[in-house]
Order: structure tokens, then C-alpha cells, then sequence
């Protein structure tokens, strides 16, 4: 589910997952920006850090970590002339 945008260029989603969470968040938030590698540095240049990279038919994933661990998703969906 698309929420509108929290920022210019960045719209954050919601989707389920199929583990329980028994770390510190039980939801997990995604943001979908204009800017994906832009977004995923300015991230790190303020204290997160990426825990994995994802990569499908549709999409690019990258889970990151807040200061704290509190883990998010910055996601940037692949046209079809991009996708592998």
C-alpha cells in the first residue's frame, strides 16, 4: 500500500511480512524515493547503516538500521526495461 508523499520525492509504504518481529519494531516501514542511492547515502551520512541488499524481478530492497537497530526499507520498484 502507497501512502503519499512525507517528503518531496519520497513516499513511504506498508507491506506484510511473513516472520513475527522479536526485535524492538513489530512493522517495518519502506520508502519509495525519487532518489534511491541519493536517499540510502544521506541515510548513512546521519548514522544508519545498511544491513542487506535485496534484489527481484520488481524491485530493489535495501534494508537499513536506524542508530538504535529500529531496521526500514528503502525501495526503488524497477521498470520493466530494467528489470534482470
Amino acid at each position: 500500500m502507497f501512502l503519499g508523499e512525507v517528503a518531496p520525492g519520497v513516499r513511504p509504504t506498508v507491506q506484510e511480512v511473513p516472520e513475527a518481529k522479536t526485535s524492538k519494531s513489530p512493522t517495518q516501514r519502506d520508502l519509495v524515493p525519487s532518489d534511491y542511492r541519493g536517499l540510502i547515502e544521506r541515510v548513512v551520512a546521519l548514522g544508519g547503516s545498511v544491513a542487506v541488499e535485496i534484489v527481484n524481478d520488481a524491485y530493489i530492497l535495501m534494508v537499513m538500521q536506524d542508530p538504535d537497530g529500529n531496521e526500514f526499507c528503502i525501495n526503488e520498484r524497477l521498470t520493466l526495461e530494467e528489470r534482470p
